[in-house]
Order: C-alpha cells, then structure tokens, then sequence
C-alpha cells in the first residue's frame, strides 16, 4: 500500500476547499441572482413572446401581424447575421 505524504494530504485538502467553495458560489449565485444573469432569449418580439405577455386572446392577431411582416422580418435578420 502506497503511503501518502501529509504534502499530498495538504494539496488534495487544498483543491476539495476550493473545488467546495466554488461550487457553493455557483449555487448561491444561482440562487440570488437569476434576474441579472444573461441569457440567450430568443427572438423577443413574436408571437409565442405576445401570447406569454398579453395572453391567449391577441394569438390571433399577432399571427396576423407578424406574418404580413415576414418578409422585412427576413430581410432585416439577414442583414444583421
């Protein structure tokens, strides 16, 4: 059986605190700060996005709109890409 040396010890002590600390970081931050964290959210302005913040009943006239829309939709996303 290999004997381990207390500089071993004191090293893998050293990297499970930081690895703990870390981790424990991770978690709070998770926790506190989920309004500030930045996301990928999609494409903001649609229909699936006006159903979510005005309701079910403008799905119709939102569809409506975006798809008359469509074309300069396209274009515009494609001169930003």
């Amino acid at each position: 059986m290999v004997q381990m040396t207390s500089k071993k010890w004191a090293i893998i002590l050293f990297i499970s605190i930081a690895l703990n600390i870390f981790l424990g970081s991770v978690l709070v931050a998770d926790k506190f700060f989920k309004e500030k964290r930045h996301t990928f959210r999609g494409m903001v302005y649609s229909v699936p996005w006006a159903v979510k913040v005005i309701g079910k009943e403008v799905r119709s006239q939102a569809r409506e709109n975006f798809m008359a829309r469509r074309d300069r939709v396209r274009q515009n996303r494609q001169t930003i890409q």
